[in-house]
């Protein structure tokens, strides 16, 4: 449970110009072998495509959910991620 002054912080993926970007370099071979992090993110879609299509399809929900339980402090849409901060209601 958090307390009434607490925060939550959600670092989520967000389908921003830049991540659609990462996603197309994410598939090419040579950019895989030339970065771990590239073949990490390529492996996580491989094994997790479904679940990772279906959150990224979603924006309205994601946000609309976490507002209804916490007040935002910060929220952010950059580099292929969504940043909130939020304390509770």
């Amino acid at each position: 449970m958090l307390r009434k002054d607490g925060r939550v912080l959600f670092v989520e993926p967000w389908l921003t110009p830049f991540l659609r970007f990462v996603h197309a370099i994410s598939g090419n071979p040579l950019a895989r072998r030339l970065s771990n992090k590239m073949d990490a993110l390529a492996t996580m879609i491989q094994f997790e495509r479904r679940t990772y299509e279906q959150w990224l399809t979603q924006p309205g929900l994601i946000p609309k959910i976490a507002r209804a339980h916490f007040t935002p402090v910060h929220e952010s849409f950059e580099w292929g991620k969504w940043n909130f901060v939020g304390q509770p209601r």
